[in-house]
C-alpha cells in the first residue's frame, strides 16, 4: 500500500528526476496527461475495451448460471472445467496463440484483444456468480416457467433481480482486470495505438517523469469510486430488502 500512496505523492510533486520532488505541489504532470492525444486515446480505448468485455462476460455468465439449473451435472462439471482452463494454461502460451491465429486468419488488433480480456475475464467473474448463487432461489425461478414465461422473461424479471448486486460487482472486477492486462497487449499490438498498460510498458524505460503515476493515481480513483458504487448499491438494496420485511408484517 505504501508504493500505492507514494504513487499519488509523485503525481502531484514528483520531477523528471526519480525521488527528488518539487519545491510545491504542481499540477503540470495532470494537465501534461489530459491533453495529450496519445493519453487520452489509450485510456477511451482501455476504458471501453475494459466495459465492453465486463458487461458481455457478465451476461454470459448471467445465463449460464441460469441455465445450469435445468442441465445435468456433468454439464456443470464440464463448463467449470473450460472456465478454468485459462487459469492454468500461462497466459503468454495463450498470447502467442492468439497472435498466430489472427494473422492466420486476418483478425484486426481490436478482435483479438477482445477475445483475449474475455477468456481472461471470465474466470474471475465466474467465482463472483458462483459464491453467490446460493442465496438465489430456485422455487421461483421453477415457478415462473411454469407458469409459461420463458427462458429469456425468467431470466430478465425473475433471475436477473435476485443477482443484481452480484452482476454490477462482478462488472468492476472483471472491468479493472480487463483494464490492466498487459501480457496479451503486449503480443497483440503492433501499431502506435496502444492500450494504458501497453503504453506504460513502452514508456517507462524512455522517461521518468511522473506521467505514469497520474495514470496509475487516475486508476486507484476509479477503483475506489467503484468500490463506493457497489456499496451504496449494496447499502439500497438491503435497505429495501428491511423495509420489504417490515411492510410484511
Amino acid at each position: 500500500m505504501i508504493p500505492s500512496l507514494y504513487l499519488i505523492v509523485w503525481t502531484f510533486g514528483g520531477t523528471e528526476i526519480v525521488g527528488v520532488l518539487s519545491d510545491s505541489p504542481t499540477m503540470k504532470w495532470i494537465l501534461n496527461v489530459i491533453t495529450s492525444r496519445d493519453w487520452i486515446y489509450s485510456l477511451g480505448l482501455s476504458s471501453l475495451l475494459a466495459a465492453g468485455v465486463s458487461f458481455l462476460t457478465a451476461c454470459l455468465l448471467c445465463v449460464h448460471f441460469y441455465l445450469l439449473r435445468y442441465v445435468a451435472l456433468i454439464v456443470e462439471q464440464l463448463t467449470y472445467f473450460l472456465v478454468v482452463l485459462p487459469v492454468i494454461i500461462p497466459s503468454v502460451i495463450y498470447a502467442l496463440a492468439l497472435r498466430l491465429f489472427g494473422g492466420a486468419f486476418g483478425l484486426g488488433e481490436l478482435l483479438l484483444l477482445f477475445m483475449g480480456h474475455m477468456v481472461f475475464v471470465i474466470p474471475i467473474q465466474y467465482f463472483v456468480f458462483e459464491a453467490a448463487q446460493d442465496d438465489i432461489s430456485s422455487t421461483t425461478l421453477f415457478a415462473g416457467s411454469t407458469l409459461g414465461a420463458s427462458h429469456l422473461s425468467n431470466i430478465y424479471y425473475v433471475y436477473f433481480p435476485q443477482i443484481r448486486r452480484t452482476f454490477i460487482s462482478s462488472f468492476f472486477v472483471g472491468f479493472f482486470f480487463s483494464f490492466d492486462e498487459i501480457v496479451i497487449a503486449t503480443f497483440v499490438i503492433d501499431s502506435p495505438l496502444v492500450t494504458v498498460p501497453k503504453r506504460l510498458w513502452d514508456g517507462i524505460h524512455r522517461s521518468m517523469d511522473p506521467v505514469p503515476a497520474v495514470i496509475a493515481t487516475i486508476l486507484l480513483t476509479s477503483y475506489f469510486v467503484g468500490l463506493a458504487i457497489i456499496a451504496l448499491i449494496t447499502s439500497h438494496d438491503s435497505g429495501r430488502f428491511q423495509r420489504s420485511i417490515f411492510r410484511s408484517k
